[in-house]
């Protein structure tokens, strides 16, 4: 009694124990499916099966379809490629003979393949069996590129045999690098050494023994349990025949299911006992003779950890198939998870289900793989190239169309036009390069392995590319042999297209950027691609900006030249009837807006393509986000519309109020004379005047001012939309991943410059309206009755006795990758014969204080004085070398005649005699070294002869022999010479030359104490 008492206590323990573990496997089972299933829906992966099996239970969860269109799903029998995870299978077949004496891991193989040499740095060398199985053979990655397609027994012979006479990328046994083809090898060597082909040998000495009944290599035991394979296309999956690669079974065709596999987990972890034990124990130990990768050794097949889990993974990875299996020794867990499309996501779901099983919290900092990233990238550019295509389209046809109406007629080709061809068509060279370039880019593989590899969207962006490109050429061409006869409409249509060209290659290095984080291509590819982008963007800015320039000023000469026409064709006596003041803002304001316009319409449409670019991109990567991100945008743009439509009613009266302010001015100037006669008159006329100044004054301001209010907050809503993105959207949805968060920041970062442009458009938008209006109802109103075709003014140079500064500053506007900050406010003064040195520690705004006292940059606030008087054009009174500086071949803006005395004591003084010239106004090279360069500059001030002179940094690239003699003699000279000395400099050795010295700082106020008298000044980060 008392032993059957103990029974069924024991009993009760046992079974207490498997209710608990069941239970504790249906928890994580359950996060485990919501988990899976979330990351296979964002992949989009037709179908998929994970396996997990620890000390005391399995499971096996099956996810979606074996084949989408019958509908079929995935069970345990389903049949999948398991890619890479092969080569596990190989390695333990090579132990295998190793084991029976046959074979030995140090073997070369040519011992057992003769004829299959290797060279490395043009010597012959050998290759051992341990390098191929640890892949430190040294035969590059790229080889998978040569494994020919083929079905045959002599497919594994050809395959091996396109190593012949292989370079390798590194001496054996040196370094780790991952080539498929190495498992080919092993695969040879095998059936070299037992007379059998690699498939019988595997199975019969592998498989079998394993009891993994339903595991085969090559073809499947059961065609009809064997899973459709897919790949991505245009954001969804399709079925995809990958070619037969039967040369390349022992590194990547074993199929199996998820029953075998949970054995195979078993017999990894050592769970169920074999006759390979020894072997398996061995493949798992880690290559350590060479360099980690990834924070992971490679051993036999597998990969081994270093993150301190000691977990041995490995990932595989066919055209239209993927796998995973992670083993935790140790813990005796493992998991597998096979599926049947070509995705990135395998290893990052076993990582997160490792996990859950273990109950950990994932790794935030973890950026999670896209699973169809590639085909989100082409698919977006194939779409935009649709776009564009339809575009070109519609131009041709319009052309043609003009063509059959005689609107347009033949022009034989004129030398400019034929050269103008001729560039265009070798600028297409180095973009068909680009093309050839991508599977080396994407993969270092060749055109065939590519189309294989790659997503279907992938072929059909490069054919779109060229599609592109043929009928721009075609457009391009017609438009040359049938001109549009007026220049504007000639020219508008090539702006717009150029305009798309710019705004989509700006697309494309935001896609760039973004799929940087991915890591989809190498270093020196993705460098390739960012510049070719960013140059097409440049120079095709450059080209549109240069063709706005001539358009806008041939626009505002015809539209000029039309209305003095038109007013030179009217009558003394109806001319008096026009209001001159309107004559003049009509030609002068009216016209000038409207030819403006053109550079900002093209502003729009580029900025307009590349936000909209963007959030389609946004909107595949999740859509929902883009969606909200894009509401809130929306909603800023639809606000800043309608304070628009107020400022608009004020610019409107601001216009009428300037033709009877410029009415008036004609008054004072016509009039003057009778204004003198009388106090009273000329009283009352100021009076008249000043009133129409404060009304327009009053106008404009309040409509600048509604300008300036919408935009505050138009561009504080983008900052907010920032936040809310960064911030706000993950606890809004809680599922989206950190990737998704970081390239939404990066764009929408991307995308405040293009947007602020939009938005800053607006005012221009309302005067372009308002100046049309006004030009079309001028003309209309013009009184002509009979038909009947303008100077520079430069502010002279005098000399300077005192320069002075007070409260000058600067902002600069924020930048994406840069924070604002703002110089100033500064309050100096300098007199001649004086040296001014400004110092301060990289960053502190010394440089952009020297534009801002030239003239280059536009004080925020603040006047520039000479002599007591404010003045414009400031840089007239500078001679200047900038750093870095250029230098023209050709001397401007001096009279060098007579001077040739002169020239030669400058060129003896600054140590160039012999190595340049000047010859009518020409020097005879620019080509020297960067401290002669910037004496150069520094003859070139000499000869301007103004009466400021500023250095940035002049002394940095001299010698020790020339800084001291900058310093000790040339400043002191130039300072007997009357001349005001500014200079930008770190050489605090010689701070004792000058006599005020100004420090650039950031953070609270620094003085310089010495005896020389020193300005302080703060330069204040904003945030």
């Amino acid at each position: 009694m008392k032993n059957s008492i103990n029974i069924l206590g024991c009993l009760a323990v046992i079974l207490g124990q498997f209710i608990a573990s069941a239970l504790q496997a249906q928890e994580y089972s359950q996060d485990l499916r919501a988990m899976v299933q979330e990351q296979k829906d964002k992949a989009d992966i037709p179908g998929m099966i994970i396996i997990i099996v620890d000390k005391e239970s399995t499971i096996i969860e099956p996810f979606g379809y074996a084949n989408l269109e019958t509908r079929d799903k995935v069970d345990s029998q389903s049949l999948f490629q398991l890619g890479s995870l092969s080569k596990a299978f190989t390695s333990l077949a090579v132990l295998k003979l190793i084991d029976q004496g046959k074979l030995s891991l140090d073997d070369n193989v040519s011992n057992h393949l003769p004829w299959l040499g290797f060279t490395y740095a043009d010597k012959a060398v050998d290759v051992t069996i341990r390098d191929l199985l640890h892949h430190t053979s040294g035969i590059p990655w790229e080889t998978i590129a040569d494994i020919p397609e083929a079905d045959d027994e002599e497919a594994l012979l050809r395959t091996v045999e396109t190593l012949k006479g292989q370079k390798l990328r590194f001496e054996p046994s040196e370094a780790f690098e991952y080539a498929t083809i190495n498992y080919d090898v092993l695969a040879l060597v095998i059936e070299k050494i037992t007379g059998n082909t690699f498939e019988n040998f595997l199975e019969m000495n592998v498989i079998n023994p394993l009891g993994l009944s339903h595991t085969s290599i090559g073809i499947p035991k059961d065609s009809a349990k064997m899973t459709v394979g897919y790949k991505s296309s245009f954001f969804q999956s399709k079925a995809y025949q990958a070619p037969v690669y039967r040369g390349n079974n022992a590194a990547g065709y074993v199929i199996s299911n998820a029953n075998d596999m949970a054995r195979w987990l078993r017999i990894q972890l050592g769970q169920i006992s074999n006759d390979l034990s020894e072997q398996i124990h061995q493949s798992h130990m880690a290559d350590d003779r060479v360099a980690p990768t990834n924070l992971s050794y490679y051993a036999m097949g597998w990969e081994v950890s270093l993150r301190g889990d000691k977990r041995v993974f490995h990932h595989g990875q066919n055209p239209n198939y993927s796998s995973h299996i992670s083993l935790l020794p140790e813990e005796g867990i493992a998991i597998a998870i096979l599926s049947n499309s070509k995705n990135e996501m395998m290893s990052e779901i076993a990582y997160q289900a490792l996990n859950i099983i273990k109950g950990e919290e994932p790794d935030e900092e973890r950026v999670m793989a896209e699973g169809n990233g590639d085909d989100k990238a082409f698919s977006v550019v194939s779409i935009i190239l649709c776009i564009y295509l339809l575009i070109m389209t519609v131009f041709l046809g319009k052309t043609i169309y003009d063509i059959s109406k005689g609107k347009r007629h033949f022009k034989a080709p004129t030398v400019r036009i034929i050269l103008s061809s001729l560039a265009s068509v070798t600028f297409c060279i180095p973009l068909l390069f680009v093309i050839y370039l991508l599977p080396k880019a994407l993969g270092n593989l060749n055109w065939d392995t590519i189309s294989v590899w790659m997503p279907f969207s992938f072929g059909t962006m490069v054919s779109l590319l060229i599609i592109s490109m043929i009928l721009s050429y075609i457009v391009f061409f017609v438009a040359q042999l049938f001109p549009e006869p007026n220049e504007v409409k000639r020219e508008l249509p090539k702006i717009v297209l150029f305009s798309i060209i710019t705004g989509i290659s700006n697309m494309v290095v935001i896609f760039i950027i973004t799929s940087s984080l991915r890591h989809v291509m190498d270093l020196e590819y993705l460098v390739f691609y960012f510049l070719i982008a960013m140059s097409i963007y440049v120079l095709g800015r450059k080209h549109v900006q240069t063709k706005i320039v001539r358009v806008t000023q041939n626009l505002i000469y015809e539209i000029r030249l039309e209305m003095i026409s038109k007013i030179f064709s009217t009558s003394y006596q109806n001319f008096e009837k026009l209001r001159k003041g309107r004559v003049y803002a009509t030609l002068n304001d009216d016209v000038s807006v409207v030819g403006n316009s053109t550079g900002m319409i093209v502003t729009i449409i580029r900025n307009t393509i590349t936000i909209g670019g963007a959030f389609f991109y946004m909107a595949t990567v999740a859509f929902w986000a883009t969606m909200l991100t894009l509401t809130l945008i929306v909603s800023i743009t639809t606000f800043y519309y309608f304070v628009s439509r107020r400022a608009q009613g004020h610019l409107e009266i601001a216009r009428d109020t300037r033709d009877e302010f410029m009415w008036q001015i004609t008054g004072l100037v016509e009039g003057f004379k009778e204004l003198s006669l009388h106090h009273g008159k000329k009283k009352g006329y100021h009076a008249d005047i000043e009133k129409t100044t404060g009304d327009f004054k009053t106008k404009i301001y309040t409509a600048q001012i509604n300008f300036i209010n919408a935009f505050l907050i138009g561009e504080s809503s983008l900052i907010l939309v920032l936040g809310v993105v960064a911030i706000v959207l993950p606890s809004l949805m809680p599922g989206i991943e950190n990737y998704v968060i970081t390239n939404f920041v990066i764009i929408l970062l991307y995308l405040i410059g293009p947007i602020n442009e939009l938005l800053s458009a607006a005012p221009s938008i309302v005067q372009l309206k308002i100046a049309w209006t006004r030009i079309q109802k001028f003309l209309n109103e013009i009184p002509a009755n009979y038909d009947w075709a303008a100077s520079a003014l430069r502010e002279p140079v005098t000399s300077v006795d005192e320069l002075k500064i007070e409260s000058l500053s600067f902002e600069y506007q924020a930048a994406v990758d840069s924070k604002p900050f703002k110089v100033g406010p500064i309050d100096l003064s300098v007199k001649k014969g004086e040296a001014l040195f400004i110092i301060g520690g990289n960053g502190s705004g010394k440089t952009t204080f020297a534009k801002l006292l030239t003239g280059l940059y536009a004080g925020s606030s603040g006047h520039i004085l000479v002599d007591g008087k404010e003045v414009k054009n400031i840089g007239e009174y500078f001679s200047a070398v900038f750093s870095p500086m250029h230098l023209f071949d050709k001397i401007y803006n001096v009279d060098l005649t007579n001077k040739e005395d002169e020239v030669e004591r400058y060129l003896k003084l600054l140590g160039l005699t012999g190595k340049v010239t000047i010859k009518d106004g020409h020097f005879s090279t620019t080509k020297l070294s960067a401290g002669q360069r910037k004496r150069l500059g520094l003859l070139q001030c000499y000869l301007e002869d103004h009466p400021i002179y500023l250095f940035d940094e002049w002394a940095a690239d001299q010698d020790p022999e020339y800084r001291n003699f900058f310093y000790r003699q040339l400043i002191p000279e130039m300072k007997r010479n009357n001349k005001i000395v500014i200079a930008i400099t770190h050489d605090d050795h010689y701070f004792n030359m000058a006599d005020k010295i100004l420090k650039l700082y950031t953070g609270s106020p620094s003085f310089v104490s010495n005896n020389y008298k020193v300005e302080d000044v703060l330069v204040q980060d904003v945030n």
